[in-house]
């Protein structure tokens, strides 16, 4: 069976997506393919699978295709076009790679998400070290992750030392970044937020501009 490029399909609980980057023909055995990436937005994986779910299964375990987990917070204005592939993480030589699975007991991405959720002040220290990553989807829940811990401990002099990471991204060339980034600023109450909002109403991405104009209404 073969795919166009970004064919989107619907799986069901608990894959919504399976995104298809390239041309690939989806069948058992080595092929001399292009690589695939297959996005899971939920963070399931196989479940329920019948027909051509279970070519991509047997597809992903032959080393012919990329499983990338992409995570998605509810209040995200992340599309689909959005997504962070690129060329250089596709598998070049099928069958001879490695596959990342799921089961490394160390997820950075997932780690950041519970940071972010614990609300704790003692890790923020450690997010502005990743804000430092070369990963789009690293940077993005760094900044969602601050904006979180921020909520829950307004006026912490601790999180001062997360505002020049904040406003680094808050210029990154992502705009979804610059939105969280954005927003976790406006969660801080401290002097030094308000230019760097006011600066932020300049956007030229209009939900990165309306986030700078909420939170600059707390000021009010």
């Amino acid at each position: 069976m073969n795919y166009n490029p970004a064919d989107m399909r619907f799986l069901g609980s608990p894959i919504d997506y399976i995104i298809f980057q390239g041309y690939t023909e989806a069948k058992d055995g080595p092929a001399d393919i292009q690589a695939v990436i297959i996005a899971d937005i939920k963070r399931g994986k196989y479940a329920n699978l019948s027909g051509i779910q279970e070519k991509i299964k047997a597809a992903v375990e032959a080393g012919r295709v990329y499983w990338q987990t992409i995570y998605i917070d509810d209040e995200s204005n992340l599309t689909l076009t959005d997504l962070p592939i690129t060329q250089s993480e596709f598998i070049e030589n099928p069958g001879a790679a490695e596959l990342p699975r799921e089961s490394n007991p160390i997820d950075l991405r997932q780690q950041i998400l519970d940071w972010g959720d614990s609300g704790r002040l003692d890790y923020v220290p450690q997010l502005v070290i990743q804000a430092e990553s070369q990963s789009y989807e690293i940077r993005r829940l760094v900044a969602s992750a601050i904006g979180k811990i921020a909520a829950v401990n307004p006026t912490v002099t601790v999180l001062e030392q997360a505002i020049p990471a904040l406003a680094k991204l808050s210029q990154d060339d992502k705009p979804q970044i610059r939105q969280y980034a954005v927003k976790a600023l406006g969660n801080i109450t401290s002097l030094a937020v308000r230019p760097l909002l006011e600066a932020a109403l300049n956007d030229p991405v209009d939900y990165v501009a309306q986030a700078a104009q909420t939170a600059l209404q707390k000021w009010q």
